[in-house]
């Protein structure tokens, strides 16, 4: 499986030795980290407000770490981020509008938040060529007609979410070159053109971890370190 499967769950241990804990004060890997659904504190026109979705459905994991790497960047540069994990929501993955029109209180701050951010970054890992389950429910519970999109009366999709701006962060264990060319980038085409896009929102790039097995504890540092910078840059911009 040229993926970062869930078969293996000694993958977050064997990248320990000292490399997640250049981020931040606290523990990373604990068990016990969950993300409270925050909200934005600032509302002026000029600050910068990100909001971080982790899709990784695990407690601790190389993706965990990722996402806290960029958060604490754009921390650095000033920006106020919110780091959530649709993981822990409570929500039925396979309710369907039409019978269920309600959505979960979960649900409905995420949406709170993606309206208030200007940009959003997701971090996940590629899983049998798409997303963990999580992360892919919450995008179908979500980002529904009337809050991501919607149809002009000629029935055109016009995107609901336009002025706000995207980073995709993806893990795989398969090399780049086959993730593009046997599956056709298929781990971001879901995302990046067919949901943000579609919903008005412009992503300003794609970073790829690949070969995620085969990675040195100093190459994961080193990427760890290469994403917070990244979150710094982008909490700069405006």
């Amino acid at each position: 499986m040229a993926s970062s499967t869930k078969a293996s769950r000694r993958f977050p241990w064997r990248y320990v030795p000292g490399a997640f804990f250049i981020i931040c004060n606290h523990c990373i890997l604990s068990s016990d980290t969950m993300y409270a659904m925050n909200t934005f504190k600032s509302t002026g026109s000029g600050t910068r407000r990100i909001l971080v979705i982790l899709g990784h459905p695990a407690p601790a994991s190389l993706n965990q770490a990722l996402a806290e790497a960029y958060a604490e960047g754009a921390r650095k540069a000033g920006a106020e981020v919110v780091v959530i994990q649709p993981a822990t929501f409570a929500m039925n993955p396979l309710a369907d509008p039409r019978t269920v029109p309600e959505l979960e209180p979960d649900l409905v701050a995420a949406q709170n938040l993606v309206r208030a951010a200007n940009h959003i970054a997701f971090v996940y890992p590629l899983w049998w060529g798409a997303a963990p389950v999580p992360l892919k429910a919450f995008i179908d519970r979500a980002f529904i007609t009337g809050f991501a999109f919607r149809y002009s009366e000629k029935g055109q999709p016009q995107g609901l979410l336009k002025g706000r701006t995207a980073r995709i962060l993806l893990t795989m264990d398969s090399p780049t070159w086959w993730h593009r060319w046997m599956y056709r980038n298929s781990g971001v085409t879901w995302l990046k053109w067919a949901t943000l896009w579609f919903s008005g929102i412009r992503t300003l790039g794609v970073t790829v971890l690949d070969k995620v097995r085969t990675l040195k504890p100093e190459q994961v540092a080193d990427q760890i370190r290469r994403v917070q910078s990244l979150g710094e840059t982008e909490g700069q911009r405006q």
